[in-house]
This record gives C-alpha cells, sequence and structure tokens, in this order.
C-alpha cells in the first residue's frame, strides 16, 4: 500500500498508567492492539501533540463507561509523559490526500471513534509497519475539529521498531496536568 509520507521533530505526549514503571514501553499495545496494531503484532506508542487532545481522550475513554473525569479515584488516573521525538518517515493520515491514499474517507474520523472501528484501520497499519515506516500521524478520534495547526488535533503512533526512541523530558501526576 502506498502512503504519502511526511515528518515531525518536537514534543508529543502520551498518557500511561500511575503505576507503570517503563513508561515508554509498548509491550501492552503489542499485546492488546490498538487503533493500528492488532493484538499480537508489534509494539506501538500512542501519542498525542498536546495535553488538550490527551485530555479529550481520557475524557472520551471514561464516558464510554459512564463515568466522568471527576468521579475517577486519583490512583486511576493516568499519568502523562511529555517526549522529545524526531520521526522522520511517518504515513500521514492527517490530512485528506494522505487519508485518501490508504483508502480512508476524508471525513475520517468520523464514523471511527470507538474500538468497533479498529477492523477498518489495524490493516492500514499493519501495512504502514510493513513499509518500515517510523508511524502514523493522524487525525485525533477525540477531537471536535480538525482545522488549525496539527497540534491542536492531532496524534502520533510511534512505531518503536523502526522510529528513534523518544526522550522522556518529563512524567506529570495527574494533579499536575488533568
Amino acid at each position: 500500500m502506498p502512503i504519502i509520507a511526511t515528518a515531525f521533530t518536537g514534543q508529543v505526549v502520551r498518557c500511561i498508567p500511575h503505576p507503570a514503571t517503563e513508561p515508554l514501553s509498548g509491550a501492552l499495545s503489542r499485546e492488546h492492539g490498538g487503533r493500528w496494531n492488532p493484538p499480537g503484532s508489534f509494539p506501538v506508542l500512542y501519542t498525542f501533540l498536546s495535553r488538550r487532545v490527551a485530555r479529550t481522550w481520557v475524557e472520551a475513554r471514561l464516558a464510554r463507561g459512564g463515568i466522568a473525569l471527576s468521579e475517577v479515584q486519583p490512583e486511576a488516573l493516568p499519568d502523562l509523559l511529555v517526549l522529545e521525538c524526531h520521526l522522520e518517515q511517518l504515513a500521514d493520515l492527517a490530512t485528506d490526500a494522505g487519508l485518501k491514499e490508504v483508502g480512508l474517507p476524508s471525513t475520517y474520523p468520523i464514523g471511527f471513534e470507538t474500538e468497533a472501528a479498529y477492523p477498518a484501520t489495524r490493516p492500514i497499519g499493519m501495512s504502514v509497519y510493513s513499509a518500515r515506516a517510523h508511524g502514523v500521524l493522524t487525525r485525533s478520534a477525540t477531537a471536535t475539529s480538525w482545522e488549525g495547526p496539527v497540534m491542536n488535533w492531532g496524534e502520533i503512533a510511534i512505531f518503536t521498531d523502526y522510529a528513534s526512541p523518544p526522550i522522556l523530558i518529563e512524567r506529570l501526576s495527574h494533579e499536575r496536568w488533568l
């Protein structure tokens, strides 16, 4: 599958469970899968381009379980990692042209917001991974608009087998970022 490639250098953020001892490990995503990788496939670090997008992701995950952010026990809230990364070969799934190239509609992620859509996105992730790309730059399924700077609504799924390891800048507990 051909892809439109882009690059990214800068900071991203990543939500991790508070008790996590290996914050830069993609082991859980390899085991359980995610939007761009099926269970048992390859490790991915799922990241966001801003704290605001990370917060909307946390709120959306809780809302699917019928829970408000204010109702969660503090120890169950995620920490936030601030990472510096340099990624040269990302599949550009943030633009209409990049989405079209992989067979996704220009309205993506509308209609693809939940895990029910993973059967459509995982094969794309597998193809991007097979092309030895560093990951996927995409529109966040929890953002409400995909206009303006990508930092306001973007995510990067980093394929750790091919990308340079990100550098951990800071780890923030939920009290410091949520």
